[in-house]
């Protein structure tokens, strides 16, 4: 790939046929571009899923630190993408039990709203994480607010409980020493559901796996599945995402700003529970 504007949105509906259409979800084109040499303002997203800076010999140097701009950007969306690497992997291991894509194009989750058919530019990260990048370079994008070019806009459905970790790391073997972080972003109705899907992250044929399914409602977080493998690491925290006011409990902290609502739990993840958040 080049560098310019054009390369760069094609590359998105690329990778978006290639996980939706062909079932090849691990995919994407070279960070920042291979051939040619890119602009300050025109690195790529993190949110690919085979993520890699690469350029052929004669192009010139584009690591990340080269720019302060895309050194914050990197760093900003690699600390998202490791924080939801367990996340994508579930994505991925549903992808290759049910072929429900890794990617997803706005119409796929919305096939009745005819609105999405023609947006090419955005994205679903998982089936719930909607991505919707600066793909023009020198511009801003506008949503109620100015987006700087070192952010991603980065949104949760609702009616959606996501699994991520509660710190990023520089592998993802000390990723595997972090506790989870349950982030709950409840529908209108005030339900969410979600998965886990965890295994020892490096054995082509598993021995044990666990298959772990949370549902949310009534202000109850619910574990059930399966349970066989332990990744050595609890829950630690539960957000609720939508609250409108604090709770009595010591065990919490709420962000009235953004209406979140932490707390502070110490779930294993190696059998059934029930835990009462609101």
């Amino acid at each position: 790939m080049s560098r310019t504007g054009l390369e760069y949105r094609l590359s998105i509906t690329q990778i978006l046929q290639f996980t939706s259409l062909y079932q090849v979800p691990v995919v994407g084109p070279d960070v920042c571009g291979f051939s040619s040499n890119v602009t300050e303002t025109l690195y790529a997203s993190s949110f690919y899923i085979f993520f890699r800076n690469h350029a052929k010999i004669s192009s010139t140097s584009q690591e990340f630190y080269r720019w302060p701009t895309v050194a914050e950007s990197a760093h900003k969306s690699i600390s998202i993408r490791y924080q939801l690497l367990d996340y994508i992997y579930t994505a991925i291991y549903k992808q290759n039990q049910t072929s429900t894509p890794t990617l997803n194009p706005l119409f796929f989750n919305y096939p009745n709203d005819t609105n999405t058919y023609p947006i090419d530019l955005q994205f679903f990260y998982g089936n719930s994480i909607l991505i919707s990048p600066i793909t023009k370079e020198n511009s801003t994008k506008y949503i109620s607010a100015e987006v700087n070019y070192t952010d991603i806009t980065v949104h949760y459905k609702c009616g959606i409980v996501y699994s991520q970790h509660i710190e990023s790391a520089n592998t993802t073997t000390a990723l595997r020493k972090m506790g989870f972080n349950i982030v709950i972003a409840p529908g209108l109705d005030g339900t969410a559901e979600g998965s886990l899907y965890l295994d020892d992250g490096k054995s082509v044929v598993q021995d044990v796996v666990s298959e772990i399914d949370f549902k949310y409602a009534h202000g109850k977080l619910s574990m059930t599945g399966t349970f066989e493998y332990d990744i050595g690491v609890n829950i630690e925290t539960i957000i609720v995402l939508g609250v409108d006011s604090k709770l009595k409990t010591r065990h919490a902290d709420y962000d009235a700003k953004n209406k979140k609502l932490v707390v502070h739990v110490d779930v294993p993840l190696t059998k059934k529970a029930h835990v009462k958040v609101l």
